[in-house]
């Protein structure tokens, strides 16, 4: 069944890709599909040729990869439901079926009616699809790393993989870094293989400056050729640092490998991360493009919000295979299991937390509002949900999404909390109450972060909460792996308790 989810799942990766190309290839200004189907015609100045410009192509290849990953993944949910697994299992496969059912729905109305906001909603369902496909309760936790017993333990590697972890952090800094300063749409080139080669003289400097005329944020706000070095540096080095990050994972694998210290199944899901990370790099490249579009000063909230998630799931892999390896034989704790699903509520609603932080950082929603606890005045905004349809408000309404994140981190940090306190107040090893007092401390500033960038509504006092935001969700999947085998106390001990 191992060889089916890793399938399943590549098929998801591919078809979200190909549903980023078809997003892409017909611009964030106008996602109409129907209007282009069989035409062939790419917007002007798109840089790939051949089949990745027939729009009739594209759209035909996602259609395919669609229909074969929700295939795929239907076939293992049906088969988890059927079978006589754990209820947590069950209920994710029941989770992931809904999802993907959703999907397909959500990508034919998209496709039928070239309605751009049914697109984003079927982009950000597909971020949802693939968190649930690779959740330790869903029927496609393909990974080796969740139980004791199926992995031996191998530190070195475990180690590895958490400097990877600490390195997506690095790369969140750098691409966090780069849209504070509005340097996110200064390369307008992607050159995979040696894009780590830097401007070397005049002529290059022209090219890509030209390159950059063509944007609307220039011809919003024109700049000078060394303003626009001042801006390029920070983004090259932010890309530079994504090359750096494929170099630290593919040499030590196939020296791992070679070594007979990764096995077969280990091997597959280390490599399947790795597809995610490649497909986060180019996701990140059509974000970029989308600045040669009208219109477009900064990147696109319903791209920069995926763009972070789905880096906070590869995160989340690769701090849970790394720990697991580290330790792959989970510390029997009794009467645990309500604190082990706090934490997994803490690690999910962090999650969907930051979502909707990127969606105020990139749609401008910082800047409106700027009192707490209420609204100016108000404990809802005013024109909540003006915008048609209903759901796009919660996506590019400034007042709404501002006001869902406010809830949602008041939610957070209360939840949080309270499984820090819990954590805390139990008999646990050293090192896991370490980890949720840790918990405890970020938690409480984050909060403190949020309230004062709202108020002051400063971008540079955003970042830094955003960084925080990431340290306080790898700190929340480690207490949560730290409770692997946390389980219900004894009856008898219920009742002698009583």
């Amino acid at each position: 069944m191992r060889g089916h989810t890793i399938g399943a799942l590549l098929l998801l990766l591919l078809a979200m890709w190909g549903g980023t190309m078809v997003s892409g290839i017909h611009g964030i200004a106008d996602f109409s599909l129907k209007d282009h189907i069989g035409t062939g015609q790419p917007p002007a100045g798109w840089p790939m040729t051949g089949v990745l410009n027939s729009a009739g192509a594209i759209i035909f290849g996602h259609q395919m990869l669609a229909v074969l990953a929700a295939l795929g993944i239907l076939t293992l949910t049906v088969r988890a439901l059927r079978s006589e697994l754990p209820g947590p299992v069950r209920d994710g496969a029941l989770i992931v079926g809904g999802l993907v059912i959703l999907q397909f729905i959500l990508g034919v109305t998209a496709l039928v009616s070239g309605r751009y906001d049914i697109g984003v909603a079927h982009q950000m369902n597909a971020v949802l699809l693939l968190g649930g496909c690779c959740s330790s309760s869903s029927p496609c936790a393909g990974r080796p790393a969740a139980r004791g017993g199926e992995m031996r333990q191998d530190r070195a590697v475990g180690t590895w993989l958490l400097l990877l972890a600490g390195m997506v952090f690095g790369m969140v800094v750098g691409g966090g870094h780069a849209r504070t300063i509005g340097a996110g749409f200064t390369i307008q080139v992607w050159r995979p293989f040696t894009g780590f080669i830097p401007p070397l003289n005049a002529a290059d400097w022209n090219q890509l400056y030209g390159l950059y005329q063509h944007t609307a944020q220039y011809q919003a706000q024109p700049i000078d050729m060394a303003q626009y070095k001042a801006l390029f540096w920070p983004m090259f080095l932010d890309r530079c640092w994504g090359r750096l990050m494929a170099c630290v994972f593919l040499l030590p694998f196939g020296y791992f490998l070679l070594k007979g210290r990764i096995q077969r199944k280990l091997a597959l899901w280390l490599g399947f991360i790795f597809l995610l990370g490649a497909g986060q790099a180019t996701y990140g490249w059509y974000m970029v493009q989308t600045g040669m579009y009208p219109g477009v000063v900064s990147p696109p909230p319903e791209w920069a919000a995926p763009h972070l998630l789905s880096a906070m799931l590869i995160l989340l892999l690769l701090i849970w295979t790394g720990m697991s390896l580290r330790t792959p034989e989970p510390v029997p704790l009794e009467g645990a299991s309500s604190l082990r699903g706090l934490a997994s509520a803490s690690v999910l609603l962090i999650w969907i937390t930051m979502g909707f932080g990127a969606l105020v950082a990139t749609s401008g929603a910082l800047h409106v509002y700027n009192s707490f606890p209420t609204m100016d005045g108000a404990w809802t905004p005013p024109g909540a949900f003006a915008q048609d349809p209903l759901w796009s408000n919660f996506v590019t309404n400034k007042g709404t999404v501002q006001f869902c994140h406010r809830l949602l981190a008041t939610v957070t940090a209360l939840t949080v909390l309270t499984t820090a306190v819990m954590g805390l107040r139990r008999r646990l090893p050293p090192a896991l109450r370490d980890i949720f007092l840790l918990l405890a401390l970020l938690v409480a500033l984050q909060y403190v972060l949020g309230m004062a960038t709202l108020v002051l509504g400063n971008n540079e006092l955003g970042f830094v909460h955003e960084l925080n935001a990431v340290l306080l969700f790898a700190t929340a999947i480690a207490a949560r792996h730290g409770l692997r085998g946390a389980v219900a106390a004894p009856v008898g001990a219920l009742a002698a308790a009583e």
